[in-house]
């Protein structure tokens, strides 16, 4: 080890102690203080200008996505997180049933480590929900995005002591970003949370604290023939392009059945796409991946001008996405990967079921365990679809930005998504503050159950039961 990585692990070893020393004034404190700290982390970003500035130097810095998609989605997700949480318990008794009583505890520290694309809503959506089961936090960012970070954080920071409570509840690593540093960071903690590349991801994973991880995205949508056209295309291009396609629920592929799929395509040139002829595409291939199939990172979160002029042509001013046909492509190919990018590959079936072989094959090529999206009015078709692909999550009718939660359903809001066993993950839902709590459940005496082996198995094994159960 190095002087310099051996100031670093001090360093963060020493921040790690901040944060226990902080956690612990907060440990015995009542659920109203709680809600009342958890609100002002959020306060500290959503209030006027801070989002704005924090999003501003993100972009700045790395390039990635666009300002405005950045302010939506940090504020989306502070108030959807605050009325997810609004009333529900985290200190003390949080459930009772029969002879049952869960006591929540906090975790004590957390290690949350920052995607690159995406930190400046994650920073105050990961410090509300440790906040609210009475933990600390220190963020780990990604490369690029150190001084975007450090802004966000030094926000929440200032928030925190106005109302009279620990600056060190939250804090963010103060040397750039190496492994070394993942590695310790992951180390010292009580808890790790990954929403980061799967490098990062597969440090947390093997670093044997306890930890959730997230999956890779990238989010298919089945199109059936029952859809309602105009809209289908224009949520999918929303899906598509928020952010300049830099989250991981962004549309990215678009299975299509064939009596729709022209109809689809024309809309979605109507709502500001435009489609690639096979050149083009070919050309978007080589410049947005390298020779292993990695997504150039030059490019991640570019708009649609930049990709098209990167890959020698161009397209006409409010373009914001590059549709382009991946019928005559197989499975594994690049396109049918998560791009990052406002980039939406199409392929046209002949029938539902086709739809759902193609979307596996997708899936099993990258994103296996994160989320699908389906359009249309057929029950059976959405049982089909959600009996079928491997993902945690199925989302109905809607754009599928609305898997990080939505208005119209009830996804707890996040931007950190589990894809459960498929992904190696350890959960398949969406994070919430739960994950961020150990409970302890007091097991009082009840009324007698009745552990009889001839009720139990019935028919199964009659005349064979002969010895009670005294357990």
């Amino acid at each position: 080890m190095t002087g310099s990585e051996s100031e670093s692990k001090e360093t963060i070893a020493t921040q790690v102690e901040r944060a226990r020393d902080a956690q612990a004034t907060i440990d015995a404190v009542g659920q109203s203080r709680v809600d009342e700290l958890t609100q002002a982390v959020g306060w500290a970003l959503y209030r006027e200008g801070a989002a704005r500035d924090v999003a501003a130097k993100a972009v700045s810095r790395t390039g990635v996505g666009n300002v405005d998609d950045k302010v939506f989605k940090t504020k989306r997700q502070i108030v959807g997180a605050l009325e997810d949480m609004r009333g529900a318990p985290s200190v003390g008794t949080i459930r009772q049933r029969e002879g049952l009583v869960d006591i929540a505890k906090p975790v004590g520290v957390i290690g949350a480590f920052l995607p690159a694309t995406n930190p400046v809503a994650t920073i105050p959506h990961l410090a509300m929900l440790a906040v609210k089961g009475r933990n600390a936090v220190v963020f780990s960012p990604a490369p690029g995005t150190r001084d975007a970070c450090q802004h966000a954080v030094s926000l929440i920071r200032a928030e925190l002591a106005r109302a009279d409570a620990p600056r060190d509840l939250v804090q963010v690593v103060s040397d750039r970003a190496t492994r070394d540093n993942v590695v310790a960071l992951a180390a010292a903690v009580d808890f790790a949370q990954a929403t980061a590349s799967q490098s990062v991801v597969d440090i947390v994973q093997q670093s044997g604290t306890p930890n959730h991880a997230v999956a890779v995205g990238n989010v298919v949508t089945v199109v059936d023939q029952s859809v309602e056209v105009a809209t289908t295309a224009t949520e999918i291009a929303t899906s598509a392009t928020l952010d300049h396609g830099a989250t991981c629920v962004n549309a990215n592929t678009a299975v299509l059945h064939r009596a729709v799929a022209e109809d689809v395509l024309t809309a979605l040139e109507e709502t500001g796409a435009y489609r690639c002829s096979k050149a083009e595409r070919d050309a978007v291939t080589a410049c947005l991946f390298d020779e292993n199939g990695s997504v150039n990172r030059d490019l991640v979160g570019s708009d649609a001008a930049a990709i098209a002029d990167a890959a020698g042509f161009s397209v006409s001013a409010g373009t914001d996405l590059l549709v382009v046909d991946g019928d005559d492509l197989s499975v594994p190919h690049s396109l049918f990967g998560e791009t990052l990018s406002p980039v939406l590959t199409t392929t046209v079936v002949p029938d539902f079921e086709t739809g759902l072989d193609v979307t596996d094959a997708i899936l099993a090529y990258e994103g296996r365990g994160h989320s699908c999206g389906v359009y249309t009015t057929r029950d059976d078709h959405i049982r089909a679809a959600a009996e079928r692909l491997p993902v945690g999550r199925l989302i109905v009718n809607q754009p599928s930005i609305a898997l990080a939660g939505g208005k119209h359903n009830r996804l707890p809001f996040t931007l950190s998504l589990g894809g459960g066993s498929w992904a190696g993950n350890q959960s398949d839902g969406n994070l919430t503050y739960r994950t961020f709590l150990d409970v302890t459940t007091i097991a009082r005496s009840t009324t007698e159950r009745d552990c009889d082996p001839e009720s139990v198995f019935e028919e199964y094994a009659v005349g064979e039961t002969d010895t009670p159960f005294d357990g």
